[in-house]
């Protein structure tokens, strides 16, 4: 927990107090802090693998693979491509012209990548990384604290070999008509207009925290 708190303050002193405008070496200071760092700690497991919620996310709905969790008024989506780790699938990632913000990813034997879409006024935030992806529409201010939580729970996501291997196997067929899409920008499957409506929405829902004392590390397993 003291390695987290460590950490969340070389964010703020990387990207100022209030921080506002979105500032691209702001944004690779905080990626590059947060990936570098071996992150162990978890508090949501499933079948197959499992992550970490920083404090203040709430974990309101899961389907199969996918998840939607509550920050505050932000929605934020997470697709964990367990079928894509288990066959070791790969997807060569180039910057593209015309994007906001686009960064390749490479960190602990990790790759992926961030985009960050302008749509009217508002900001797509697609991020993935280790075989996981995470997405949200969000406002400008928001865009340092989207990235910041979903690198957080994208680089503490671990998979379980031996459970995937009982599972994996029911799903081949369904595995190789995806073509490892998940692994590709949004920007190559749609238009960012067709989904506005789907992310610009606040779901009113229940959700509860993990309890802090149920948070815990892979060295304490």
């Amino acid at each position: 927990m003291k390695k987290i708190i460590v950490l969340l303050s070389m964010v703020v002193l990387l990207s100022g107090c209030s921080m506002v405008r979105i500032d691209d070496q702001n944004i690779d200071a905080i990626i590059s802090t947060v990936l570098k760092e071996e992150n162990k700690l978890y508090n949501t497991v499933f079948e197959g693998y499992k992550y970490y919620l920083p404090k203040g996310i709430q974990l309101i709905e899961k389907t199969d693979y996918n998840a939607q969790l509550l920050y505050q008024n932000q929605t934020y989506y997470l697709y964990v491509d367990a079928i894509g780790y288990y066959h070791k699938a790969k997807e060569e990632y180039e910057v593209p012209s015309g994007v906001y913000y686009a960064k390749p990813l490479n960190y602990n034997g990790k790759t992926g990548y961030v985009e960050i879409n302008k749509v009217e006024d508002r900001y797509f935030v697609e991020i993935m990384y280790n075989y996981a992806k995470m997405e949200a529409y969000v406002d400008e201010d928001q865009v340092t604290d989207t990235v910041i939580n979903m690198c957080y729970i994208l680089s503490s996501v671990k998979f379980n070999d031996q459970v995937l291997s009982t599972l994996v196997g029911e799903n081949v067929l369904d595995y190789e008509e995806e073509n490892f899409s998940i692994l590709k920008p949004k920007r190559e499957t749609g238009s960012f207009l067709d989904y506005i409506e789907e992310y610009d929405v606040y779901y009113d829902k229940a959700g509860e925290m993990p309890d802090e004392d149920e948070i815990k590390t892979e060295d304490a397993e």
